[in-house]
């Protein structure tokens, strides 16, 4: 999986100074929260509420939609996959291109070792996770099997997301706690 310092890298070409620069910010982090305080990340209630709709529409359809959407979520499923793997190969030659710059970079001095280190490891990471075995898909996928795993996944994707609500709800709340207790004893 690509880390905060690797993504741009997984999707795109990246200078060799734009990374390390990147990097940098980890041996300086600021961070204007602190400042104005954490709000609640609206990405969960809208997820939650798209899976809602999702579900419902879903209820709703007849057999024949239910093998329509099949036969469509089947064709893309092998669209995705294949741009998939096309995806992957590139990333994977890009992570590797960029490790073997930083392994080959001289440092100005000995104390920016401790930043080639970080950026050899936040590579290491994302060529260790990054890359996932795709799971292999039906020759054939009934509407009633598709309607069964969609509502599953829907159903799924809702604990989630209802559960990642609530921890980023006490996550805020603690953060604001912690700053505002911070800025009063500055007083």
């Amino acid at each position: 999986m690509a880390t905060g310092y690797t993504a741009k890298l997984c999707d795109r070409e990246v200078s060799f100074q734009d990374f390390v620069l990147s990097c940098s910010k980890a041996f300086t982090q600021e961070d204007d929260r602190a400042l104005t305080g954490w709000k609640v990340d609206q990405h969960y209630e809208e997820e939650i509420q798209k899976a809602r709709k999702e579900i419902g529409r879903i209820k709703g359809l007849s057999d024949e939609a239910c093998d329509a959407e099949a036969t469509v979520w089947l064709r893309k499923e092998r669209e995705k996959q294949r741009a998939y793997k096309e995806k992957q190969a590139k990333t994977k030659e890009r992570l590797l291109s960029m490790k073997e710059k930083v392994v080959d970079w001289k440092i100005p001095s000995k104390d920016h070792q401790p930043l080639k280190e970080f950026m050899l490891q936040q590579l290491q990471d994302a060529l260790d996770h990054e890359f996932v075995e795709l799971k292999s898909l039906p020759e054939t996928y009934s509407g009633k099997e598709w309607k069964r795993d969609q509502l599953e996944e829907l159903k799924d994707t809702l604990e989630f997301y209802t559960k990642g609500l609530s921890l980023e709800i006490q996550r805020v709340t603690e953060l604001n706690r912690w700053f505002k207790e911070l800025r009063g004893s500055l007083v």
